[in-house]
């Protein structure tokens, strides 16, 4: 399908131009003088930390990823691939509080984390498992990050999404290890993306760095670049931060092609704006929707799968509001050609929040942008010439063999109500929340989880009991 788009070809290369004299006259300060090293091997010049990139250098390094690579699952099936028509949907990530209308507001604990993760399995829409889901709270800190991992791999065979720092990335690759092999074996078929973010304006700091380069050495395919607050962290202005991120982002794909020329990356730049009332970040507001676009295009004119977008939402509860930014969001994120959807369904309260009513609801939107993505099919039997001459003027197509054999191509919803009025009353006249409330809740009781035999699980317990 033709992707939306609002930049002209001349404008994506003026864009291009600009992130180059960014990085070129402006630098990139990096906190990590084994990455300033690496960099000024390659003929970058150097101030301290400052990296001022030869242009040169960046042009040639932006062609070595590749434009496609697979992550692989337990099973084929799960395999998810990345290229320019992908759409890999991803949940929330990251949340330190939950909601649902239950329990309220409150700090996420491991039972929470497991109830997204069975949601995540269950999912015909969501293609990947997210390690933080929200928080466990309840888990010592000690622990906490390597039974991220651990759980997410005894209840999820899904590929999943790792970020944090090199030490969690050691735990990622070392269970997965467990189950999957050895180095490389893991390098061969990658079973998780990181979440590498730049630090804007201009820079990295040594956790992001020291993480990038562990990934680029092992063969982690990374998504790399940030989340720019537009009049905060970034120009106000969409055009300087599309540059702005774009240096960003470039910056740190050409630290990992130094380091292993070939590994997979995903361009990110997930800005929005600031409240310019309040100072803070808004994810609700159109210009999410207008980075979210720009971002796609400029991912297109490298080469490289994009992440961008997603359902998110500035709403403290699953309402209108909710419901209406996130799938401006959303539907932007796959109109304009975004392949890597983090947050694609949970998120309230600008990252602050994953809802389990929200997961349900999201997902639900997940599913018809998925069918918008698949556009109008074209060919003889679509056209369907034949069915309008025998059924004629004012006839009906209900019955006829046509319809039986294409009706299922039309979207049929799980969660949203078609009914008419007084149906939906005689079924007891339920808000949208509270039909989601009910759903998570039995997809919970009648989840199944995927195989793992019992000395892997005791394998991977032992190895969290030892940190």
């Amino acid at each position: 399908m033709k992707f939306f788009e609002l930049l002209d070809q001349k404008e994506i290369e003026t864009i291009h131009e600009n992130a180059l004299r960014l990085l070129n006259e402006v630098g990139v300060l990096f906190n990590y003088d084994p990455a300033v090293e690496i960099l000024k091997k390659a003929g970058c010049r150097a101030d301290g930390q400052k990296v001022f990139f030869e242009t040169a250098l960046v042009e040639e390094l932006r062609t070595l990823p590749p434009a496609e690579f697979t992550l692989y699952g337990r099973c084929a099936e799960t395999n998810v691939v990345f290229n320019q028509n992908a759409l890999v949907m991803i949940p929330c990530y990251g949340s330190p509080f939950v909601l649902d209308l239950d329990k309220g507001r409150r700090e996420g604990v491991r039972e929470d984390f497991v109830n997204f993760t069975k949601l995540t399995q269950e999912s015909p829409h969501i293609d990947m498992a997210s390690t933080v889901p929200c928080e466990m709270t309840d888990i010592p800190l000690k622990k906490r990050t390597a039974e991220y991992i651990r759980t997410t791999l005894e209840y999820c065979d899904k590929p999943m999404v790792v970020s944090k720092d090199v030490k969690t990335m050691r735990y990622a690759f070392e269970q997965c290890s467990i189950l999957y092999g050895d180095r490389a074996s893991l390098i061969a078929q990658p079973r998780f993306i990181s979440i590498t973010d730049s630090f804007s304006p201009m820079s990295y700091d040594g956790t992001m760095l020291k993480m990038m380069i562990y990934c680029a050495e092992n063969g982690i395919p990374q998504r790399i670049g940030g989340l720019g607050v537009a009049g905060l962290t970034t120009p106000v202005t969409l055009a300087g931060n599309l540059s702005q991120m774009t240096a960003e982002a470039l910056a740190g794909i050409v630290l990992t092609q130094l380091i292993r020329p070939g590994v997979p990356v995903v361009l990110n730049n997930s800005s929005s704006c600031a409240d310019m009332k309040s100072l803070g970040l808004t994810l609700g507001a159109p210009e999410s929707a207008l980075v979210c676009v720009g971002t796609a295009q400029m991912a297109r004119f490298y080469g490289f799968p994009c992440r961008s977008g997603g359902a998110v939402s500035d709403a403290k509860v699953v309402d209108a509001q909710a419901g209406a930014e996130s799938m401006m969001n959303l539907l932007t994120s796959a109109l304009s050609g975004t392949n890597y959807i983090l947050h694609a369904c949970g998120i309230l309260e600008s990252y602050m929040v994953s809802s389990l009513e929200k997961f349900i609801v999201d997902e639900e939107s997940c599913g018809i942008v998925k069918h918008l993505r698949k556009g109008i099919p074209v060919n003889e039997d679509t056209l369907a010439f034949d069915t309008l001459k025998q059924v004629g003027p004012q006839g009906e197509f209900v019955t006829h063999p046509h319809t039986l054999a294409q009706f299922r191509s039309l979207y049929n919803p799980r969660l949203f109500d078609r009914n008419s009025y007084l149906q939906w009353e005689e079924n007891g006249s339920e808000d949208i929340a509270v039909t989601a409330n009910k759903e998570w809740k039995k997809r919970v009781e009648s989840y199944v989880r995927p195989g793992l035999p019992k000395d892997i699980r005791k394998t991977l317990s032992s190895y969290v009991d030892s940190i």
